[in-house]
């Protein structure tokens, strides 16, 4: 999914899912016209089914947030929804409330299938007799011309925590993915670095290449901002990535989570073992 698609989608869903509260809110809250009825069946199904829904559009439209507190926040609505019925003329009823917490659970598992079943799908779409690019993006100002001479105990570059929804969740890494049958390997890491945390890039000359753990060819580059502003923020794509740092290698090496094939390439710069080219290709 291109960056500016994912962008489109979940402001879609946002807005969506704040139209959908506001109306729930007011339908819950309003003042009942007439006698207030008790539990019954088909209130069930009704509660199960709005509190269902806000679970599914609130947890596919968030991004970056753990899914623990959405889902805190969620009950606690829950619970306070009903609460608040008691001050506005309606049946408060504790029944209600444990529909509430359930609709809240099934939507927000429903949607988190979904969304790993994409993942899963794009994952499975995106692949070129098993290789892979992937580049170290060295944080602006700097450039590839720096790194000649550069101290790599203070070069910070550009790290991601992968998603819950990919392969390895959770997992440090550096931006990368699939080559495409009809890409280069240059050009297939420049998109992914659009894809994935939204910069433009331009890459060295090929540094490495590398096995992952299934057998599949990694490539490696060096990356440079094609714009070399200090202040650039990466914009995240939530199915695939779930925050970002900027960080030098030495620290990337040191943390438990970061990929061991990755990590196994840094060791390799650090101790001088690789020496490359410098000189960028303009993709």
């Amino acid at each position: 999914m291109s960056e500016r698609r994912d962008k489109i989608l979940r402001l879609i869903l946002i807005i969506l899912t704040w139209v959908y509260f506001f109306y729930m809110a007011y339908m819950l809250l309003t003042p009942h016209p007439g006698t207030p009825k008790a539990f019954t069946p088909l209130s069930s199904v009704l509660h199960l089914g709005a509190f269902g829904t806000l679970g599914l559009l609130t947890e596919l439209s968030r991004r970056v947030w753990r899914v623990q507190r959405w889902y805190l926040l969620l009950l606690v609505w829950s619970v306070l929804s009903e609460v608040l019925q008691i001050f506005t003329g309606r049946c408060f009823e504790w029944g209600d409330i444990v529909q509430n917490i359930v609709g809240t659970s099934l939507g927000c598992g429903v949607a988190i299938w979904i969304k790993r079943a994409l993942a899963r799908f794009l994952t499975r779409s995106v692949s070129h007799v098993g290789e892979g690019a992937v580049a170290i993006l060295v944080r602006p100002p700097m450039r590839l011309s720096d790194l000649a001479t550069v101290d790599w105990s203070t070069v910070e570059t550009l790290a991601i925590r992968r998603s819950e929804y990919v392969v390895a969740p959770g997992a440090l890494c550096f931006p990368g993915g699939g080559v495409e049958p009809h890409e280069t390997l240059e050009e297939a890491v420049c998109r992914e670095f659009m894809e994935e945390v939204g910069i433009a890039i331009n890459v060295s000359a090929l540094i490495t290449t590398s096995f992952t753990p299934s057998g599949r060819v990694l490539n490696w580059f060096f990356a440079e901002t094609r714009e070399p502003n200090p202040e650039i923020v990466p914009t995240i794509q939530i199915l695939e990535v779930a925050s970002y740092q900027w960080t030098p290698l030495p620290e990337l090496i040191a943390d438990p989570s970061f990929l061991e094939n990755n990590r196994a390439i840094v060791e390799q710069i650090l101790s001088g073992a690789l020496h490359w080219d410098v000189q960028t290709s303009g993709k």
